[in-house]
């Protein structure tokens, strides 16, 4: 995905003050737009960082200067290897059944020719040929954008994320979506923030469903359309390339964090044993590491292990993962003999390491237990799957 994406874009269209005394200012506006500019243009992210673009477009913009948006998809600037995520806020009104995104000098009484039709604006952004977009509308009656998008003459993309942060009948409240959604960046720090895995992206129906949880009954969190899997636009803040050790590609996905092994046998971590009794990280736990070793090594069976978040159910499948694979063996030869023999897992014992957090998709269901709780599942339940089911 990421060899595909050559260039990046955030872009901002937020609206504070208004000559319409009937549309009240929203003075943290502002704040909302620099809460997603600090997440998605991080210097940390590396690759994965998007470009601010158009600044003037988050400061009050006119009708002129939000038709930007329409030039770049006549003069093709933005492209098949480009990713955009857009984020819309201020006021929206709803006319005649058509939803509008309100200007610093829209007339309320005018709003046909003062104002911007929203369905036009994603419309301009439709003719692009971006394969990967996330568009955010923190809006009033946001939803009512939903009925004009099924209007248009092309439907979106299956890659495209378009949500909205309230249905059509409801009103936004300044600064709720972005602190939820900042909220749910801090929680993926936590231990239970492992349930939305460490890959580079976030998963989208992970992300809607973390953030809807986090708005409260006021509000929506809505996916015009369906799409699940890693969103390029939702990168993951806590991702780090190379975390795990060197192993062979069919247990990557579980192998231990390469930060973990050298802090535990570097120099510095042996403490008083010698030198030719190396500490090493695999102690505790050796009752279950003897087990794990019976499964892997036995006749075939299941088995399951159970804990709760952060109890280390993950840490113990990765050192079974990790010592049973020939290129780790080979790599730490001496420290892995310093290993009691019965807490060492044959080579090649594992064969395939699959890490299937939130795999539970709604073509899964009738082998779903009805009580499931996968974020997953229950996004589907409100939302009608894709076509690829």
């Amino acid at each position: 995905m990421d060899e595909k994406i050559l260039r990046r874009h955030f872009v901002a269209v937020a609206t504070t003050d208004y000559q319409d005394p009937r549309f009240a200012a929203l003075p943290r506006v502002g704040e909302e737009v620099r809460e997603l500019q600090r997440w998605l243009c991080a210097e940390d992210l590396g690759a994965r960082r998007f470009e601010p673009r158009y600044p003037e477009l988050a400061d009050n913009p006119d009708e002129d200067q939000i038709r930007v948006l329409k030039k770049i998809a006549r003069t093709n600037q933005w492209r098949c290897s480009h990713a955009v995520v857009l984020y819309v806020t201020g006021h929206g009104a709803l006319e005649h059944n058509t939803h509008f995104l309100v200007l610093h000098d829209s007339d309320k009484d005018m709003l046909s020719s003062t104002a911007v039709r929203t369905s036009d604006l994603i419309g301009w952004l439709h003719d692009t040929s971006v394969e990967h977009m996330m568009i955010i509308l923190d809006l009033c009656y946001a939803g009512a954008v939903q009925k004009d998008i099924w209007e248009l003459s092309t439907k979106l993309r299956p890659t495209w994320l378009v949500l909205t942060s309230v249905a059509r009948d409801q009103k936004a409240v300044v600064g709720a979506l972005t602190t939820a959604i900042t909220q749910f960046l801090k929680d993926l720090q936590a231990p239970t923030g492992r349930q939305y895995g460490e890959n580079s992206y976030i998963d989208a129906a992970d992300f809607v469903n973390g953030v809807r949880a986090l708005l409260g009954p006021t509000q929506s969190f809505t996916p015009l359309g369906w799409v699940s899997g890693p969103h390029p636009c939702l990168p993951n803040p806590h991702y780090r390339r190379d975390r795990a050790v060197e192993v062979g590609i069919a247990r990557h996905d579980l192998a231990l964090p390469r930060q973990d092994v050298e802090t535990h046998w570097g120099p510095q971590a042996r403490g008083v044993a010698t030198d030719d009794q190396p500490g090493w990280l695999f102690t505790g736990r050796a009752a279950l590491i003897r087990q794990l070793i019976a499964a892997a090594s036995g006749p075939p069976a299941a088995t399951l292990v159970t804990g709760g978040a952060g109890s280390g159910k993950s840490a113990v499948l990765a050192r079974l993962v990790t010592l049973s694979d020939p290129q780790f063996l080979d790599d730490h030869a001496g420290e892995v003999a310093a290993i009691p023999a019965d807490l060492r897992p044959d080579a090649g014992a594992v064969d395939v390491a699959v890490v299937a957090t939130g795999s539970c998709t709604p073509r899964f269901w009738p082998s779903c237990a009805p009580r499931c709780r996968c974020p997953r599942r229950r996004a589907a339940t409100r939302s009608p799957p894709s076509r690829n089911g």
